[in-house]
């Protein structure tokens, strides 16, 4: 009786990486690179009848607010992470993994680290103004906040961060069957045929 053959596993997977953990590492990138022409630090002045706003970017100048070298450096060290991440040797996934999601908090505290510098001057400042027009009822409210270019470095981060868990995913191994040999002629079970000649 005839016998169902092995099942055959799937052949192994490309040696490139995900096309999703591509996708997002690029969406992170033009994030990122997106971000630098955006104001990152909001300051809205009001006083009295006077409002005011100012963006300001990390291509305004001046060293409070533009981006430093310690950004430079963990955005830098983020993207080789992310790029280590695509290489095949299993023993570099994890520690390329981690290194990303901790690079990716380091490089968004430093980046949110100048709108902490602005506010401790402008309080040092008030502090220091005495009686003059920052001071009484007619003081002139100022508020420093993160923009909108902060906000798109940090999520741009965090998707170069999770690009990392992406790039190596491993597929769901897939069995197949091999289809079954044709039974011989006359069916199961059937016996063979003895021809006799004469002679």
């Amino acid at each position: 009786m005839p016998t169902a053959p092995p099942p055959l596993l799937a052949p192994p997977p490309s040696d490139s990486p995900s096309p999703i953990g591509l996708v997002v590492a690029g969406a992170g990138l033009i994030l990122l690179c997106v971000s630098v022409l955006l104001p990152r630090i909001s300051i809205d002045y009001e006083g009295g009848d006077d409002y005011g706003y100012f963006g300001l970017s990390s291509l305004s100048g001046g060293t409070t607010f533009a981006i430093d070298t310690s950004t430079v450096i963990l955005t830098v060290a983020l993207l080789v992470a992310v790029g280590l991440s695509a290489h095949r040797s299993p023993g570099l996934r994890w520690p390329t993994r981690l290194s990303a999601v901790g690079l990716a908090g380091l490089t968004a505290a430093f980046a949110y680290h100048p709108v902490t510098v602005m506010r401790q001057f402008f309080q040092d400042y008030e502090d220091s103004s005495g009686d003059d027009e920052f001071s009484g009822d007619s003081a002139p409210e100022i508020t420093i906040e993160a923009d909108s270019g902060m906000y798109l470095a940090i999520i741009a981060v965090a998707l170069l961060a999770a690009s990392t868990f992406l790039m190596r995913m491993r597929p769901r191994q897939q069995v197949y069957y091999q289809p079954m040999p044709p039974a011989p002629a006359g069916g199961p079970g059937a016996s063979p045929t003895v021809t006799v000649t004469p002679g």
